[in-house]
Formats: C-alpha cells, sequence, structure tokens
C-alpha cells in the first residue's frame, strides 16, 4: 500500500540512507529522555518510515531500527532509558497499526483482506529479529527480548502462521526460564494468546481436562500453580481470563504463601466477578473462610471489604438474601461474617427491628440473623436495642417449647422409617469395620506363611487365608443386601432430612439466643428449666442441641452439684424409662448383638470365628481383654440399653463431664455411670459407641484422680491395638495426653509389675505412633499433644525413674549422666518427624511442628539446650543412608537446627547471658563427631561450611575455647586417616579452606579471651594493691594517733617509759601485718592452684551442658 500521509518538509529532505540513521538515531536519542515527548516523536519517526518507503528504503529502515533496538538489550532491569526506549517501540508499533487501519478504512477496505503491508512487514520483521535473542545466555538479553515481545503482542492482528506458532513456542519456553523477571514478561505475552485458536490446543493438556482452554491458559495455570516465586504467580493471577474453568484455579490462589496475592483474589479477582452468586456456594464458604481468618490483616481487611460493599451491592444491600446466598448450617464462618456486616453497617444495624409476629413464622436465614444481631448487641453492651427487640425469657421459652414439639410431631411419623434408615447405616458401618479387620489379619497370616519354615503351619496358615476370603466374600453380600436396601430408603429420607436439619437449626439459634440470656429471671427459670429437663430426657435430641441445652441447664444451676444432680437426674431418666419398657417387652436387641444375624446364619457363623481370631490374635493384652471379657459374661445376663438410649446418655455424659471444673459431691453417681454407661458402651461393637465411651471415659478421669492410672492404661490400649480404627484411636491418646497434662507424669509408676503404668512403655507407645505414617492425622495428633507437654515443660521429669542402676553410676569427670532419657528421645522423635521423608505429605503434622519447634528452642535457654543435645544425632540419622531419599537437603536441615540452638532468639535474654551461652559451642562438637562418623560425604561437607554459621565469642573463656580447638584437631586428623581409603573424607579444597578458617576464628577467640582474663586478673590485682595501700594507710594512720604529740610532764610518764611503750607498740604493728601478709599470700596460692588446674582439664570429654551453663552464670 502506498503511503499517502503527507511528510513535513524536514523530513522531505531526507535523500539517502545515511540521513535517515542519523534521523532515527536523533529520534531514539530523545525518546529516552522522558516519556512526555514520545507522542511527538512517534509521529516524526513515522514520518522518516514513510519518508524511507518513499525512497525504497524500508528494508534499511527496518534494520536501523532492529540494530538501535540492540543497544537496550543488555540492559538490566532497572534500567530507565531501556524502560523508555521499550515503551517507545511499543507506542511506535501501534502508531503504524493504527495508521494503516484508518488508510483501509478510506479506501474501503475490508479487515478480511490480508494484502502485505509496510507496518505488517516491519512487525514480523522485527518479531523474526527479537525471536532470535529468546534463547540468550545473557539473562538481561532474555528479559528485554520478552519484555519487546510482550508490548507488541498486543498489537499483532495479522502475521504468518508459522511465525505465530514460533512466536508461541518461544514464549511457552520463557515461562520456564530460571530468572523469574523473564518469567514474569513471558506470562503477560503469552496471556494475549488466550484469546486465540492454537494448533496444540487438543495436544497439550498439561494436566488440566479442560476442553474449553487452550495451551496459553494451560500454561499460565501451571505458572499460577507451580512456579516458586510469588511475582510470578501474581503475574499469572491478574493476566489469567476469568471464566468458569479459570475462576476455581484462581481462587485457589486463596491460599497462596504470599499474602499479597491472597489479597489480590480478594480485592481484584473476586471484584471482577460481577455476581458472586455465579461461583458455587461451597467454594463461597471457602473463600469467606480462608479470607475471615487469614493471619494477614491485609487479607482480613480486602476480605471484610468485599463482604460488605461487593456482595452487598450484588443483593441491593438486603441482608436476609445475603445470608441465603451463605451457607450457614454447621458454618463458624458465617456469624463471624455477620459481625463483621454489623460492625461496618453501625447505622443500619442500630436501626434494626424484629417484630413480635417475626419470631412466630421462622426460617433459618431470619433465626440465624437474630441469633447474630443478638450477639452482635450484647458484644457492644447495646441493652436499649436488646430490650426493644427480642423478647422476655419466659416468652422466648414458650417460642422454644413450640419449635421443640414441632420438631417431635414432624419426627413422629417418620419415626420407624428413621430407624430402618439409621439401623442400616450402622450395619454397614460395622461391615465395613469386620472386613477392614478381617483384609489385616489375613495380609498378617499370610506374611505368617512367608516366614514360616514348618510345611505344616504354612498349609493351616494357607487354610486360614481361603476362609478369610471366602468370609469377605460373604461379608461384601451382606453388604451389597444393606446398601440396597438403604438405597431404597433413600429417596423418602433425603428430602425428610434436609427439612429435620433445617428445623434443628431453628431450634439450635434459639437455644444460642437463651443461653446468652440474664437469668437472674426466677420466672423465666422456672419456665425454661422444665421444657430442657424435658425434652433431654424425651426428645431423642442431636448432638449439638444437646451441647447447647447442658449448658444452658449450667447457667440455670445454682452451682456445679445443682447441675451436677440435673444432668444424672436426666440421664437416669433416659436410662431407667427404656429398662422398664424392655423389662415388659424383650423386643430390644442389644447393642452388642448381630444386626443381621436372622437374615443369614451363615454370616452369623463367619462373625463368630472373626472374634476367636480377634481374641487369638490379642494374646499381649491378656488382662484388658480379660477384663472385656468378664463385664461381656456379666452383659448376657443384665437388660442391655438398645443403641438409641445409650448413644442418647453417652451424648448428655460427654457434655456434662466437659463442664464440670472439678471432683463433684456426687461421687458415687458419677461411679454409677461408669458402671452404667461408659464400661457397656466401652464393650460395644459399634465403632460410634466406643467412641463416645472412650471420650467420656477420658473426660470422666479428669475429675476422678483415683482412677487415673488405671483408666490411663484402657486409653493406651485401645490406641495400640491395630484393629481399631484411626479415629478410636485419635480418641484414646487425646484421653492420655489430657490426663497427663492435667496430672502431670508423677502419676507414672517406676513399676508396672505392680499395676501402674510406667514412663518407659509410655514413651515407647508415643514413639511408635510418631513413627508410623499409616495413620497421618493420629501422627499428627501424638505431635501436637507432645508439643504442648513439652511446652508446659511437663516431660522434665519424663523417665528419670526408669534409668538403669549402671547409668545413674556412670560419671564423666564429674558430670551425672542425663537421668531424663525418655523426654530426650521423644524431643529427637519429633524433630525426626518433622524432617522425615514419609511424612512429606502429612501437612497437619508439619504444620504442628512447623510452629511448635521454634516456639518451644526460642521460649527458654534449657529448651535449646535440650535440642543442641539430639542435633548431632538427628543430622546423623537422617542422612546416615545415602540411598533413602530426604524431602530436605543437608543444607537447609544444618540451617535450621542451627537457627533453633541461636541463643539470639530466645526471647526476654540479656546481651551478657547471650554472649556466654554455650549452645553453639556445644552444638559444634556435635557436628564435628558426625563429621567423624560415617555420615554421607556431602553431609560433611555441609557440616563444615555451616560451622562459621555457629554463635561462639569470647566471653566463654579461653579454657572452653581450647576445648573446641582440640575437638577440631581431632576431627582433622580423623579425616586424615580415613582420606586415602575412604572416599567420604576426600574434601575439595573449599571445603578444607572452611575447615581451617573456622579453627583461625576459634584460636583468634582464644586470644581475644586470654587477653581479657588478663585484663580482668590485672584488675583484680590493682584493687587488692589498692585494698592493702588503704589498709596500711588506715592502720599508720591509726598508730600516730595514739602516740604522744605533747611533752606534758603531768598527763605523761617519764621519757624512758614513753621509749618502751613506742617499742612495744611497733613490734604489735608488725605481726598483725605479718599475720595478714600470710594469709593473703595463702588466698593467692589457692586461686593460683585453682587456675592451674583448670588448665589441665581435658575438653574432648562430654561435659553437661546444665553444668557448664550454671559455671558460666
Amino acid at each position: 500500500m502506498a503511503p499517502k500521509k503527507r511528510i513535513p518538509s524536514s523530513i522531505q529532505s531526507l535523500e539517502d540512507l545515511a540521513a535517515i540513521k542519523h534521523a532515527m538515531a536523533g529520534v531514539f536519542q530523545d525518546a529516552q529522555l522522558n516519556l512526555t515527548s514520545h507522542r511527538k516523536l512517534v509521529v516524526v519517526l513515522r514520518n522518516i518510515q514513510l519518508r524511507a518507503i518513499e525512497l525504497g528504503l524500508q528494508g534499511s529502515f527496518n534494520l536501523t531500527f532492529a540494530k538501535l533496538i540492540n543497544l537496550i538489550l543488555p540492559l538490566k532491569k532497572g534500567e530507565k532509558a531501556a524502560d523508555r526506549i521499550a515503551k517507545f517501540s511499543s507506542a511506535f508499533v501501534s502508531a503504524i497499526l493504527k495508521d494503516e487501519q484508518k488508510q483501509r478504512e478510506e479506501d474501503g477496505m475490508n479487515d478480511e483482506d490480508h494484502d502485505e503491508t509496510p507496518g505488517s512487514e516491519f512487525i514480523e520483521f522485527l518479531v523474526h529479529h527479537l525471536l532470535r535473542g529468546t534463547d540468550a545466555k545473557d539473562k538481561n538479553v532474555r528479559y528485554r527480548v520478552v519484555q519487546l515481545l510482550a508490548y507488541f503482542v498486543n498489537y499483532i492482528t495479522e502475521i504468518d502462521e508459522e511465525l505465530f506458532q514460533a512466536l508461541h513456542y518461544s514464549l511457552r519456553n520463557r515461562l520456564k526460564d530460571k530468572e523469574s523477571n523473564v518469567r514474569i514478561q513471558a506470562i503477560v505475552a503469552i496471556s494475549r494468546f488466550q484469546f486465540f485458536e492454537l494448533a496444540d490446543d487438543e495436544e497439550n493438556a498439561n494436566g488440566y481436562n479442560k476442553k474449553h482452554m487452550n495451551s496459553a491458559t494451560k500454561s499460565l495455570l501451571t505458572a499460577l500453580e507451580n512456579d516458586d516465586v510469588p511475582e510470578v504467580r501474581r503475574a499469572a493471577l491478574l493476566n489469567l481470563v476469568k471464566n468458569s474453568d479459570t475462576i476455581p484455579y484462581l481462587l485457589e490462589r486463596a491460599r497462596d504463601v504470599n499474602s499479597i496475592n491472597r489479597r489480590l483474589v480478594y480485592s481484584r479477582i473476586l471484584k471482577d466477578i460481577q455476581d458472586f452468586r455465579e461461583i458455587d456456594i461451597d467454594l463461597r464458604q471457602k473463600m469467606l473462610t480462608w479470607g475471615l481468618y487469614d493471619r494477614d490483616d491485609s487479607v482480613k481487611q480486602a476480605t471484610i471489604r468485599m463482604l460488605n460493599h461487593n456482595w452487598s451491592e450484588v443483593v441491593e444491600d438486603d441482608l436476609l438474601e445475603l445470608v441465603e446466598n451463605m451457607k450457614i448450617v454447621d458454618n463458624d464462618v458465617s456469624q463471624l461474617a455477620m459481625m463483621h456486616l454489623f460492625e461496618n453497617r453501625q447505622a443500619k444495624s442500630m436501626h434494626m427491628v424484629i417484630n413480635e409476629s417475626d419470631w412466630k413464622e421462622l426460617t433459618i436465614e431470619k433465626a440465624f440473623v437474630f441469633r447474630t444481631y443478638y450477639q452482635y448487641c450484647k458484644n457492644n453492651k447495646l441493652h436499649d436495642i436488646i430490650d426493644s427487640n427480642f423478647p422476655e425469657l419466659s416468652e422466648l421459652a414458650k417460642t422454644l417449647e413450640k419449635y421443640l414439639e414441632l420438631r417431635r410431631k414432624t419426627i413422629n411419623p417418620k419415626k420407624e422409617m428413621l430407624d430402618d434408615y439409621n439401623s442400616l447405616k450402622r450395619d454397614i458401618d460395622r461391615i465395613d469395620g469386620i472386613i477392614k479387620a478381617t483384609y489385616m489379619q489375613k495380609n498378617q497370616l499370610q506374611v505368617e506363611s512367608i516366614l514360616s519354615n514348618d510345611a505344616d503351619t504354612r498349609q493351616s496358615t494357607i487354610a486360614k487365608v481361603k476362609e478369610h476370603d471366602n468370609n469377605i466374600t460373604q461379608y461384601f453380600v451382606i453388604k451389597q443386601k444393606k446398601m440396597e436396601s438403604l438405597m431404597a430408603l433413600d429417596e423418602e429420607y433425603q428430602p425428610f432430612i434436609e427439612s429435620l436439619t433445617d428445623l434443628e437449626f431453628i431450634i439450635e439459634q434459639i437455644l444460642l439466643i437463651i443461653k446468652e440470656y440474664d437469668f437472674d429471671d426466677i420466672v423465666g427459670n422456672r419456665r425454661m428449666l422444665p421444657i430442657i429437663r424435658n425434652y433431654l430426657t424425651n426428645g431423642a435430641l442431636p448432638e449439638k442441641l444437646i451441647e447447647v441445652c447442658t449448658n444452658i441447664l449450667r447457667k440455670i444451676s445454682t452451682n456445679e452439684n445443682d447441675f451436677a444432680s440435673l444432668c444424672v437426674e436426666v440421664i437416669t431418666d433416659i436410662r431407667d424409662s427404656y429398662l422398664d419398657e424392655f423389662n415388659d417387652n424383650e423386643s430390644f436387641h442389644s447393642a452388642a448383638s448381630n444386626p443381621y444375624e436372622e437374615e443369614d446364619k451363615q454370616s452369623e457363623n463367619g462373625e463368630q470365628q472373626q472374634e476367636k481370631e480377634n481374641d487369638e490374635n490379642d494374646d499381649d493384652d491378656d488382662e484388658e481383654d480379660d477384663e472385656m471379657v468378664h463385664f461381656s459374661k456379666k452383659r448376657r445376663t443384665d437388660p442391655e440399653l438398645p443403641f438409641e438410649v445409650l448413644i442418647q446418655c453417652l451424648m448428655i455424659l460427654k457434655h456434662y463431664l466437659i463442664l464440670l471444673d472439678g471432683p463433684s459431691s456426687n461421687i458415687n453417681q458419677n461411679e454409677s455411670l461408669v458402671t452404667t454407661l461408659i464400661n457397656p458402651g466401652i464393650a460395644s461393637e459399634d465403632f460410634k459407641i466406643k467412641c463416645y465411651a472412650y471420650r467420656c471415659l477420658g473426660l470422666y478421669t479428669l475429675i476422678e484422680k483415683n482412677d487415673a492410672v488405671e483408666n490411663l492404661k484402657r486409653l493406651g490400649y485401645v490406641t495400640i491395638r491395630d484393629i481399631n480404627p484411626e479415629k478410636l484411636k485419635i480418641i484414646g491418646i487425646e484421653g492420655v495426653f489430657d490426663i497427663l497434662a492435667t496430672y502431670g507424669v508423677t502419676i507414672l509408676d517406676d513399676e508396672p509389675d505392680q499395676g501402674g503404668v510406667d514412663a518407659l512403655s509410655l514413651a515407647r507407645l508415643f514413639y511408635k505412633l510418631l513413627k508410623n505414617p499409616t495413620f497421618p492425622t493420629l501422627q499428627a495428633t501424638v505431635a501436637e499433644g507432645l508439643c504442648k507437654l513439652f511446652l508446659a515443660d511437663l516431660l522434665v521429669d519424663f523417665g528419670k525413674g526408669n534409668v538403669s542402676p549402671e547409668d545413674k553410676d556412670e560419671k564423666e569427670d564429674g558430670q551425672a549422666v542425663i537421668e531424663n532419657q525418655q523426654e530426650i528421645q521423644l524431643l529427637e522423635g519429633l524433630v525426626l518427624s518433622y524432617f522425615h521423608p514419609n511424612n512429606s505429605h502429612n501437612h497437619e503434622l508439619n504444620q504442628t511442628l512447623a510452629f511448635c519447634l521454634p516456639v518451644y528452642a526460642f521460649s527458654h535457654p534449657n529448651h535449646q539446650a535440650k535440642l543442641v543435645e539430639i542435633s548431632g544425632d538427628c543430622l546423623y540419622r537422617i542422612f546416615r543412608n545415602e540411598e533413602e531419599d530426604s524431602v530436605q537437603t543437608p543444607s537447609v536441615v544444618i540451617n535450621q537446627l542451627i537457627n533453633w540452638c541461636d541463643p539470639n532468639n530466645v526471647v526476654n535474654q540479656e546481651a551478657e547471658r547471650v554472649s556466654k551461652s554455650t549452645n553453639h559451642f556445644w552444638q559444634a562438637i556435635k557436628f564435628l563427631q558426625v563429621v567423624e562418623q560415617d555420615s554421607p560425604k556431602r553431609v560433611k561437607k555441609v557440616i563444615i561450611s555451616n560451622l562459621n554459621k555457629l554463635f561462639i565469642r569470647e566471653q566463654l573463656g579461653s579454657n572452653i575455647l581450647k576445648g573446641l580447638d582440640v575437638a577440631i584437631e581431632d576431627t582433622k586428623k580423623v579425616i586424615e586417616e580415613n582420606k586415602q581409603h575412604d572416599l567420604n573424607y576426600s574434601f575439595d579444597a573449599i571445603t578444607e579452606r572452611n575447615l581451617e578458617k573456622f579453627q583461625l576464628s576459634i584460636k583468634e577467640l582464644i586470644k581475644k579471651a586470654q587477653d581479657i582474663e588478663v585484663n580482668l586478673k590485672l584488675e583484680k590485682e590493682q584493687e587488692e594493691n589498692e585494698f592493702d595501700n588503704s589498709r596500711s594507710g588506715e592502720e599508720h594512720q591509726e598508730a600516730t594517733d595514739q602516740s604522744p604529740e605533747n611533752e606534758d610532764n603531768e598527763l605523761h610518764p617519764s621519757e624512758d617509759a614513753n621509749d618502751s611503750e613506742n617499742t612495744s607498740d611497733s613490734a604489735d604493728l608488725s605481726d598483725t601485718k605479718a599475720q595478714e601478709d600470710n594469709k593473703r599470700n595463702k588466698e593467692l596460692a589457692e586461686i593460683d592452684q585453682l587456675l592451674a588446674n583448670e588448665e589441665n582439664i581435658e575438653y574432648d570429654v562430654d561435659i553437661s551442658i546444665d553444668q557448664l551453663d550454671s559455671d558460666q552464670n
């Protein structure tokens, strides 16, 4: 297309290539100075281009432009001149396309006409040129090239297909560049390709099974989820297209580790989504939960602004409609969201009116708003608003009774269906448990058959394995029948349970309002108490309502004994009413009976065989088994509580025990509850009942210390049985930790043979559970419990009574062997669990230890000393096997250990105490021991490279530092002796220099310490001399005062007598001074002897850390 634009005369005068080059250079020279002149300079350069086209120098112009662009490519990021030239080039390309588009419109040409133009030729040449630099070795060149391409891609409309694919391919490769700045620019550039149909859309899925995503979008999603630089993820977050396919991935960044990225999700991404109702309700609730509970205040504030402005505007400030679009049932974050809404809408909140008619027709949204509004008013002491909007306690009691009665009427017609459905679910859960246990026993038998050398034993074991297979098949058949029956009821059950859940939620909100009421209203109390007692006894309430009801009973009660009596009466009434009915009609099935024995006799035989084998496999737990068997025999003769009754009693008992602050006077009643409820629950075969029973047992032990040891054994027993599900194990171990936290380790018995629990057995239990990754949640629970005990210093005396006499007799230079070995071993187990590769996917465990271990280390110097004690052994054990894959590198582990043991990190420590800390001194000794051992070469090198990071100061004293110098020499000898025949001791020159450098630094510290000691000694001698001089002066003054100054014959004896007296006084003074000199010389001799003994101390022995710290203090 021929240019038709009028060219200024000054540019028209350009006649050759040299003039055009000179003019272009001048334009670029001016363009790098500031941005304000760019618009004018773009016009000038465009005219130069048109003149070059007239002269037939279009190719030369393009080449000259590329050469001028090349000048900025080596310039690093942040160079203002280079950034201005890049923006100028972008503006110039944009001007070319605009001019050609305008020319096309003037000529009446359509956009579909693809004639070659000077502008398109220029852009293709420029892109071809820049693509050659995308793989340059210089990171600055790659950055500038991709930056320019990111600018130019915005204006690319028509280019060659092959060039387009090459551009896309090159930019995608730059997404893997090692420089984060290059990746950011690549993301900006490739984001423009999201709106094009690319040739490899169907081929490259990158793990995203989305039909409507092109390969550019998938590439950005990969960067968003996997790039380790926050700025790169942020660029992908802001440049990804927002549609139904990408929104879930974008909103997942609300869990990003970078707070800025998390904040942008709420302030930018969710704001760009016009209607929040388009987001799935579950994802909506997650966004609220993540944002309102975020640890960063800026993210939390962004969430609150989004809720108060964006979401509220969508529903036109209709609070009920906003709540309708939130998941409020069984969701705590909704309450927090409502509090922020009321807080930020104070003007509207103060004028909110609740009519009396609203209480008669409550919906779940209204009930929730009323309850949260009441809580807000109470928190802000808005008593006038409460009085005007909320009824008296007696009136609210009537409302509660109405909805409770409505619930009863709703359930009664469907009670048979509910019982059948719940019974089928319990049966299916029980069969699942039996199948799982059978599989475990089958696997155990298979292992035994492989390891057995006896042919008969092997054949017998194989027969048992086949029998287990047959039993498993039978259980699956029975389960399938139960599942079919359950599916038949499901169509009727689901709509009913949804309406029932809504009704129970309304009742819960009313109860929560009542719980916050002032119970000084005697009339209201009298009206409320019988309602609560009646429906607790006869209403078969779910646990969430039972919890609130027991809290209300606690507030109504005058004291704790009154509360205990009320709860025990309720439990007794429930149990007795059903036992009376049971005596009249023996149609109830016991909780331990087979629920499907009438269906299938063969299944009953299978279960009997299963129980028989369980008993055979639990021979190691004879005592506990005998107790359970004895109780089971007793249960066969006594009336048994059905599932519904027992579970109801246990739920009430659980929340009653939670609210008890200490031992009550109704100890006999509590013991009867253990006998009639907890023990039957433990002996029951129903998993849910077992869970409640063991939970109640743990809570009961917290108020009755006399049974602590016995119940500690029972809770530990349920934890170690492999056949038990993980949830039951967690309940057991939580009970163990609660007992230890309440009573301390003093309840443990040093002689377990007498029926107690010793620290060694308990430590083995903790260590076994901590090492077992099969149950990750249980593993995290054990770690959390141990961390709490460590932080409270409750394990200081743990295991002291279990040290053998031989260990107690061992002494090393007066240092006693540390007795609390169990505490040290458990602490080492926690550290090993934190770094162990098998636990890399246990995020709950890692998060717990990542918080607790630094807090423990930095809270007290003694805690750091214990970590120092285990740091060398931990480092050795983590990397002792080169073949094992470790998630953490040796460098990461050793730096973490050094940081934990750094005395500068301990809170509330004076600078003098920090400088005298021996933590890193002993850690250096431990690390050097690892170097001397058979640890991998890479670990030795990392240790030596990080020794200079240790905080060791001259205030430790020359003698201690000499000990470290001796240890370094010993390590160097070991290295020298083994380097010839063991490659693990053959280091490179850098590693050897690092060791020499560390030793030289220690020698310098020794010199400084000696200088300090000499100065201190001189100061001490000077003080002693000054003291002696002052003492001699005082003695001389006293002698002078006592000598005769006046020759008075009347008052004084004769001159001869005076001379005799003066001679006697001088002799006495000389004797006194001689005695003092002898005493001083004796003290100095003792000090010299102490210093001489100190110089002869051997520092290659294992000196106690605690004693050394005390010496320093």
